[in-house]
C-alpha cells in the first residue's frame, strides 16, 4: 500500500526536482492532472494525488490545497538555481 502525505514541505523534499525542467513537469502534472516526466497527478473522489519517485503520494484534497502547493513549487529552488546563486555570488566577491 502507497503512504499518503499531506505535509507538502515533506513531500517535496523527498520528490525534489533536479532542474527547472524537472520543476516545469511538476507544475504541468498537478495542473493537468497527468504523468509527465517523473510526476504522476491523479484524481480520485475530488482530491489530487501527486507521485513522484519516493514512493509517497501528497494528497491536495482542495483547491486551496492545490493552490499552496502550486506556490510552494514555483518559490522553491532547483539545485540548479542554487549552483547558478553561488556561482554568482563567487563572481561578485571577486570584483
Amino acid at each position: 500500500m502507497t503512504k499518503v502525505t499531506t505535509d507538502i514541505e515533506h513531500w517535496y523534499e523527498m520528490n525534489e526536482p533536479e532542474d527547472q525542467d524537472g520543476k516545469d513537469d511538476l507544475t504541468q502534472s498537478v495542473e493537468t492532472v497527468a504523468s509527465v516526466g517523473d510526476y504522476t497527478t491523479e484524481k480520485k473522489n475530488g482530491q489530487l494525488f501527486v507521485s513522484g519517485w519516493s514512493g509517497e503520494q501528497l494528497r491536495l484534497a482542495s483547491d486551496e490545497r492545490k493552490a499552496r502547493f502550486l506556490r510552494y513549487v514555483s518559490e522553491a529552488k532547483v539545485p540548479d538555481d542554487i549552483d547558478l546563486d553561488f556561482q554568482r555570488a563567487m563572481e561578485d566577491s571577486k570584483s
